[in-house]
């Protein structure tokens, strides 16, 4: 197995923990809303996956990944800001995938996988980008505020 390939299905999972833990711990209610959306929805999906029944996979999949498109669009109208409004249109790049897939059932499972998959790092690095500059913001604030 090459090791992008370890690299991309091992380490997501405990940088979306952290990403999420920073988000919830430092972070502003947006952020712990598009938080707590990732985390509830990939850990959806990856129980999905962990189903034997593979019946119905693809729609479970489809549902679960339009359902945290209209919750990152909330978010992303409730406080627009250009890392939120990434997030979401990274989520629809993945309800793209599921679209795609539909029309065209003889997709190669990999390129499937890559598609609807790969937009989960790319929601990572925008909701670390975000809460990155939240942070600080907050802190050059808190800076001025001393010396005032």
């Amino acid at each position: 197995m090459p090791v992008w390939t370890l690299i991309y299905s091992v380490a997501f999972w405990p940088c979306l923990f952290a990403v999420g833990a920073a988000c919830l711990l430092w972070g502003n209610p947006s952020q712990k809303c598009v938080a707590l959306t990732l985390l509830v929805g990939l850990t959806l999906g990856q129980l999905s996956l962990s189903i034997i029944d593979y019946r119905g996979l693809e729609r479970r999949l489809a549902l679960i990944d339009m359902i945290m498109l209209c919750l990152l669009v909330a978010c992303a109208m409730w406080k627009p800001r250009l890392p939120l409004i990434f997030t979401a249109a990274f989520q629809l790049l993945a309800v793209a995938g599921h679209l795609a897939k539909a029309m065209n059932p003889m997709m190669g499972r990999l390129t499937y996988a890559i598609l609807t998959g790969a937009t989960a790092y790319l929601l990572l690095i925008s909701l670390t980008i975000d809460l990155t500059l939240h942070t600080l913001r907050r802190r050059s604030q808190m800076r001025r505020s001393a010396f005032d």
